[in-house]
């Protein structure tokens, strides 16, 4: 193998190596080393409701003041083709692995590892991940989020227990 194909392998190497540990993944290829995660995901439908709703009331309310102006109807349509999108494809979701728990927020994927978990709170329709420190906590809702509550709360449960995190649980939710 040539100096100058050794070099470019070395590179993409490193760029996949960053890459997946910006997506907080293992950097290690084999599957040996591939650690079993639980994905669970919900539905977002407030914010895609009020864009809609927004844009149906948008174009009722102020049809006869801007009928033949184009940039009503580009306001109108991208609220609405915005709710959408956001109903599709921008799923809330919560990633469970052995030790660490992972969720989509606003500026992408954030990972918390179990030592930076305070306490986990389970409450009907309700799970609260407290962290340590300034971070703020996360709340998943079966209510807001559309997420299978129960599930969540079989598997945090085994997480707590097995990475030694405080877990509040309430007699409420089913065991």
């Amino acid at each position: 193998m040539s100096r100058k194909w050794e070099r470019m392998v070395e590179k993409n190497q490193q760029k996949l190596y960053k890459q997946r540990q910006k997506q907080g993944k293992s950097t290690s290829l084999t599957s040996s080393s591939i650690e079993q995660t639980k994905r669970y995901l919900g539905r977002t439908w407030m914010l895609p409701l009020f864009l809609i709703g927004f844009s149906l009331c948008f174009t009722v309310l102020f049809y006869d003041f801007y009928e033949g102006d184009a940039s009503y109807w580009f306001i109108s349509i991208a609220y609405f083709l915005l709710g959408v999108f956001i109903y599709l494809v921008r799923r809330p979701s919560l990633t469970i692995g052995k030790k660490f728990v992972m969720s989509r927020r606003f500026a992408g994927d954030k990972r918390v590892e179990a030592g930076d978990i305070q306490e986990i709170t389970l409450l009907k329709g309700y799970v609260i991940i407290q962290f340590k420190g300034r971070m703020s906590r996360w709340v998943f809702s079966k209510f807001m989020h559309r997420m299978p509550i129960e599930e969540i709360a079989e598997e945090l449960k085994e997480f707590a227990k097995r990475n030694g995190v405080t877990l509040n649980d309430t007699p409420s939710v089913k065991s």
